[in-house]
């Protein structure tokens, strides 16, 4: 319905507010946007960090629709801008290959697709591009091997997705795969976290609480814990007026953290 009434009004002006109305139409709460008659390219830092924390939360197809409706509005250059910066993530390469073929492809074909993907998120070859004597599969865990030592892990994943779809098996792709997926969840939780620390339209308790359930989900991460140990942090020293904390109150948060995690464990089960 929005983006119909916008067609109806080609001279019609973007504010920020009908940004936040096509937002929550969508199901997203936006963390930095504001009901307010702003015009959208006056805040562009603000759409950006927008858009890059509904990506890191998976919300592709939200994003998708604020690109379409950014085109349809007089703000076609923050949406190509937007594009540019968000193709590699936002594009499902993987998907357009189409179902798995029952038999591997010739080499030098799934050779090919592999480097697509390289291709794509303009990634030299280290490994890919030589003749695979050793097996195609070989080659690829190397690659991602070597990628996942540069922390590229997003390249990571994207190879090992076009690996599983070629039938390629091999120990290193299943390692570098597995770390890799693991590094991309934690980071892109690490970017949902901060907006919540940071937004105007978020609590200090829900920012704590998304850590808890960012915890919850993967519990062997000492990240969450460290930043609820801030968040206890920062309440004590702004109770007691200090800077620092002694040992003494060092040794108290450390025990309030852990009666935080005890009590969301135990409220989980």
């Amino acid at each position: 319905m929005i983006e119909s009434d916008l067609a109806c009004d080609e001279l019609m002006i973007l504010k920020q507010r009908d940004l936040v109305d096509l937002c929550l139409s969508e199901g997203w709460n936006p963390f930095f946007l504001q009901p307010s008659d702003e015009a959208l390219h006056l805040i562009k830092p603000l759409v950006l960090r927008e858009i890059e924390v509904a990506i890191a939360d998976s919300q592709k197809k939200v994003v998708r629709r604020i690109l379409s409706y950014l085109r349809q509005g007089q703000v076609r250059d923050l949406a190509d801008e937007i594009a540019s910066l968000t193709a590699w993530r936002l594009e499902d390469s993987f998907s357009k290959l189409g179902q798995s073929p029952k038999s591997s492809p010739a080499n030098d074909d799934a050779q090919g697709i592999l480097l697509e993907s390289l291709e794509l998120m303009q990634l030299p070859p280290r490994f890919l591009d030589q003749k695979p004597e050793a097996g195609l599969a070989e080659l690829c865990g190397r690659e991602m091997k070597h990628l996942c030592n540069l922390q590229r892990h997003d390249a990571v994943v994207q190879l090992g997705q076009r690996a599983a779809w070629l039938k390629l098996e091999h120990k290193r792709i299943a390692v570098a795969l597995r770390k890799s997926r693991l590094s991309v969840r934690r980071a892109n939780r690490l970017i949902v976290l901060k907006a919540y620390k940071e937004s105007p339209n978020r609590e200090r308790r829900d920012y704590e609480d998304a850590i808890l359930t960012s915890w919850l989900a993967d519990p062997e991460c000492s990240e969450y814990v460290d930043l609820l140990g801030k968040v206890v942090a920062y309440r004590q020293r702004k109770q007691t007026s200090t800077i620092s904390l002694d040992a003494f109150e060092t040794e108290w948060v450390d025990y309030r953290v852990n009666k935080r995690l005890w009590h969301a464990l135990s409220q989980g089960n």
